[in-house]
């Protein structure tokens, strides 16, 4: 029985070490899950999402494409794998995944919102239109899906439409340097320069270090011939 209890007492202690060295870190958890659940869907998803959180985004996509073979509704999986092959400019699988996505799932605003951000590369403006319009409709404060949505509509020329939806982008979210600086780009672009000097000014109350704010404005300013104007 002594022995036994000692035995006891030397691989508890054991296996503790063994379980905290598991633990340390995400991909010794994920890979320990991999090793015990093989078929998992999930256990391949955490592996490819860790992989891609540190820009190892080729290493991810297989475990991304193993979890949808897995689980071939796993939204979230494609919606991932649709985000890394977008940035790839493999934009027509991007397209089919995001597609499939939702598909499955009518209301997955990510999805929709990147679905928009492939289709708008691939030039179907229309189809991309309704996607963000989409994605707003299931998620109405979606500052990014905003941002993009104006980017749209700036490269159709449909200038009120795109400083509104920057506006909106701003409104929910006012640390959105790219979208007050869009705001400021596209009003200076079009010869509004009271107009962008004024949003500039306001973008910089909220975002007093941003450089790429203040050099914007800073163009505006020498358009204007206000050059001895401070910040």
């Amino acid at each position: 029985m002594t022995i036994f209890v000692l035995g006891l007492l030397i691989l508890y202690p054991v296996r503790c070490i063994y379980r905290s060295n598991q633990w340390k870190s995400e991909e010794l958890l994920f890979q320990s899950a991999l090793d015990v659940c093989p078929l998992n869907a999930k256990v391949h998803y955490n592996i490819g999402k860790n992989l891609a959180d540190q820009g190892l985004q080729t290493d991810a996509i297989k475990y991304y494409r193993e979890a949808i073979r897995l689980n071939p509704k796993y939204v979230h999986a494609m919606n991932n794998l649709g985000n890394i092959l977008k940035e790839k400019d493999e934009l027509y699988e991007a397209e089919e995944l995001l597609s499939r996505a939702v598909s499955i799932q009518s209301d997955f605003s990510a999805a929709w919102m990147n679905l928009g951000i492939v289709q708008n590369s691939l030039k179907r403006f229309e189809e991309a239109e309704k996607s963000y319009l989409t994605a707003i409709k299931y998620r109405r404060k979606y500052p990014d899906c905003y941002y993009n949505l104006g980017r749209l509509y700036a490269d159709l020329n449909r200038h009120m439409d795109a400083l509104n939806a920057w506006r909106n982008a701003t409104f929910l979210k006012p640390q959105h340097s790219l979208a007050w600086n869009n705001m400021i780009i596209l009003l200076d672009n079009t010869g509004n320069l009271a107009q962008a000097e004024a949003i500039g000014r306001e973008a910089l109350k909220l975002l007093p270090q941003d450089h790429s704010i203040s050099f914007s404005l800073a163009n505006v300013l020498g358009k204007a011939q206000k050059y001895k104007v401070w910040l």
